[in-house]
């Protein structure tokens, strides 16, 4: 790929940037080529971080088992580092909570509560922050690794 035409993409590289790719795809054949579009696009052998893309509330997870297992598998197989989900689900990022697998829950936060959902109805910014707090607690990472400045217990409008 042009943009790392220069860059030393090989997995041992200290330097190598973090790849992160995701994919709306359902089934295991759908995702195992998302990935392989993946590595095949960018020139690589290994992805940092897969994620399965914007997963809803019931029955969406169980309908996308299929792509999740193969999340898990080629983690197993070493090609893919962490995997997890973005949502903009508050029901979703809380379930996270209890996925050993999941490594990575990208949740959608903002200070209106825009596009936030809880089922099908909308959620508020300050249940996605306690959903996200809660998987803080529950999963061997801290608010500490969030990028940008995502404070949790601080009040949500006093930062911008």
């Amino acid at each position: 790929m042009e943009a790392f035409k220069d860059v030393d993409m090989s997995a041992g590289n200290p330097d190598r940037p973090i790849i992160a790719s995701k994919s709306l795809d359902h089934t295991y054949e759908e995702m195992e080529a998302a990935i392989h579009e993946c590595l095949d696009a960018l020139g690589i052998d290994r992805i940092d971080i897969f994620k399965m893309h914007e997963v809803r509330q019931e029955p969406d997870w169980s309908d996308r088992a299929g792509a999740w297992q193969c999340l898990l598998d080629y983690k197993a197989k070493g090609i893919v580092k962490a995997i997890g989900v973005s949502t903009h689900h508050i029901d979703v990022v809380e379930r996270m909570a209890s996925v050993p697998e999941c490594d990575i829950v990208f949740p959608l936060i903002n200070y209106a509560g825009l596009g936030i959902r809880k089922g099908s109805h909308p959620g508020s910014a300050e249940e996605m922050a306690a959903a996200i707090k809660k998987i803080c607690e529950e999963k061997p990472f801290s608010s500490e690794k969030f990028s940008g400045n995502f404070e949790i217990g601080v009040p949500l409008k006093s930062r911008f």
